[in-house]
């Protein structure tokens, strides 16, 4: 956006074309601004006070002082400009400012990411007794699951995290011992992670509860939309990691039928 020009896009609804404003602010006196009010002349009787005529500034400090204007109006216009909230307005402001995007994708994925975040800080909040963060928990349940030892690689891409990160969360979860890293019986230049007889208990004793908040969660959701909820979402992960592979970014093997178990 150039100085000279200074613009801003304010929508009021989803539906609103974008309006265009221009915003320009008086210059201020300066200080070759002077006035006299010493001379005084009569007119009809009344005194009047005599301006003396402004000094013309020069081209160039017009500009500036017009620049640093322009810039403190646009900042200050900008914050005091209502900006898109609700998703939708979000999806359609961008679709809006770049022609060509479909406002119908960028919602879909502007979903996702609110879905993941409300999710995600819901089960701290559950959770936060523990000690453990989510990924910690999820480690935990997976491991629960299984029913047994899982390699790294797997249990990596089951909970969608990198080996490197992850070998960091077993760790933690490994002094507490609540979590043990044993050789592969099948490779024995890799390690799997396993519950310890602590973390069996200590998982067991939990997990009533989480379940039966997590069937109060998605209870208020039909059977028939839960089903429908769930394939999507499986398709969406499918289509992520399919790109992911094409660029060569080792984020796992895709769900395939639903195979592999989320974390919760």
């Amino acid at each position: 956006m150039k100085d000279a020009v200074p613009q801003i896009q304010i929508f009021a609804t989803v539906t609103d074309q974008p309006v265009i404003t221009r915003v320009r602010r008086p210059a201020s006196p300066t200080t070759n601004d002077r006035t006299t009010t010493g001379v005084r002349g009569r007119t009809g009787g009344k005194q009047n006070s005599i301006v003396a005529p402004r000094k013309s500034a020069t081209a160039s400090t017009r500009a500036t002082t017009a620049t640093h204007l322009n810039r403190a109006t646009l900042a200050t216009t900008a914050a005091s400009t209502p900006r898109p909230v609700r998703l939708s307005e979000q999806a359609q402001y961008t679709a809006q400012e770049f022609s060509g995007v479909d406002s119908l994708s960028v919602l879909a994925v502007l979903a996702l990411y609110r879905a993941h975040a409300v999710l995600d800080r819901h089960q701290t909040r559950e959770i936060a007794t523990t000690g453990l963060n989510t990924t910690q928990w999820n480690v935990l349940t997976v491991l629960h699951r299984m029913g047994g030892p899982v390699s790294m690689g797997d249990l990596g891409t089951r909970l969608a995290v990198r080996p490197t990160n992850l070998s960091g969360i077993v760790n933690a979860l490994a002094q507490r011992g609540l979590v043990q890293r044993l050789p592969n019986a099948n490779d024995r230049r890799s390690l799997e992670a396993s519950l310890t007889t602590l973390g069996k208990r200590y998982i067991a004793r939990l997990l009533p509860d989480h379940y039966r908040h997590m069937e109060t969660l998605m209870g208020q959701i039909s059977d028939r939309d839960r089903k429908s909820l769930i394939r999507l979402l499986a398709r969406t992960v499918n289509i992520i990691e399919a790109a992911s592979d094409s660029a060569g970014e080792p984020t796992g093997k895709p769900i395939r039928n639903g195979a592999r178990p989320a974390a919760a």
